[in-house]
């Protein structure tokens, strides 16, 4: 004969390892998949900082030269107080392939028109390149 306490029990003991197990193990691979592309940019001490600027930065895809570039990853800085400020820029890693070409390329909008960009698109994340931008604006005028 069997006792009913000691099935419930292993019964009860196995939902909670099941439950713990589902719950934990997503965020996990959320937490192990995104990755920082970390930097600094310097605006003029021209630009004016006020309201409607912002400032973009933009990590893309360009491995293959003639087709259109790909966004993996985009951050908007609305209304910066500072002409230099740092960045950090999240992307998932599983987007990333060893020898793809990667950019983060800067541009800052007043009321949604160009107005700076960074000097260069900075290449980033593989064939020696790495995960830091240090970038200038010029003007686009």
């Amino acid at each position: 004969m069997f006792d009913k306490r000691k099935l419930l029990y292993s019964l009860t003991l196995l939902f909670v390892l099941l439950l713990l197990s589902c719950s934990t193990a997503p965020q996990e691979l959320e937490q192990l998949s995104y990755k920082p592309i970390t930097g600094s940019i310097l605006m003029d001490e021209a630009v004016v900082l006020k309201s409607g600027i912002s400032v973009e930065i933009r990590l893309l895809d360009v491995t293959i030269p003639e087709s259109e570039e790909i966004q993996l990853s985009k951050q908007i800085i609305k209304n910066p107080n500072k002409h230099q400020f740092n960045f950090l820029l999240r992307f998932d890693q599983t987007d990333i392939q060893p020898y793809g070409t990667y950019i983060v390329r800067i541009a800052v909008y007043e009321d949604e028109t160009l107005i700076y960009k960074g000097a260069k698109d900075t290449q980033v994340l593989t064939k020696g390149f790495s995960d830091t931008v240090s970038e200038t604006l010029i003007s686009v005028y």
